[in-house]
């Protein structure tokens, strides 16, 4: 009788942990399919991207400015280096 018991726990715990790694396996699988998927499948990017006019002068004038900037800021730097190399 107890080698009976023995056998019944012995499968019992071979199915339950047969069924764990079949859940841990499906559900990777699953989520690596979900991580295929593009992200903006289900958002229409013609919505996002679409801009003003208004706007459009507005962010092509903040970059102008940032380039106008970046330009002096590089002029002073190689003014000082070639008073430096003098």
């Amino acid at each position: 009788m107890e080698w009976r018991r023995a056998s019944i726990e012995g499968v019992t715990i071979a199915f339950s942990a047969g069924f764990i790694a079949a859940a841990l396996r499906s559900s990777s699988l699953w989520a690596a399919m979900l991580s295929l998927m593009p992200a903006w499948k289900r958002l229409d990017p013609l919505v996002v991207l679409a801009v003003s006019k208004e706007e459009r002068r507005r962010r092509q004038e903040e970059i102008r400015r940032a380039e106008e900037r970046r330009s002096k800021v590089g002029g002073v730097l190689d003014e000082r280096a070639h008073d430096s190399a003098r």
